[in-house]
């Protein structure tokens, strides 16, 4: 390998390394902006919050307070019009 090329090679892994570290603060970014446009939104919010730590979900995490929709379903199961209900 040339001097040359064994500089040229460091600049590049250099280049690489910036990069890769840009990319994770872009992404950190996009996160926390994904995150307030969900907590802005009281329907997303209570949704996607979990009650026991006030925070939302993270990526993976079972998500089991559909309780509201239970309670929906129900309601609409147990009427005699469901109709009548979202008039």
């Amino acid at each position: 390998m040339k001097i040359i090329d064994r500089a040229r090679y460091c600049r590049l892994e250099e280049l690489a390394n910036i990069l890769k570290s840009k990319i994770h603060v872009i992404r950190q970014a996009q996160q926390q902006l994904h995150n307030q446009q969900i907590l802005s939104n009281k329907l997303l919010a209570s949704i996607f919050t979990n009650p026991k730590s006030g925070h939302l979900f993270a990526a993976g995490e079972q998500i089991n307070t559909r309780n509201k929709l239970a309670d929906t379903l129900r309601i609409l199961a147990n009427s005699s019009n469901p109709l009548e209900i979202f008039l």
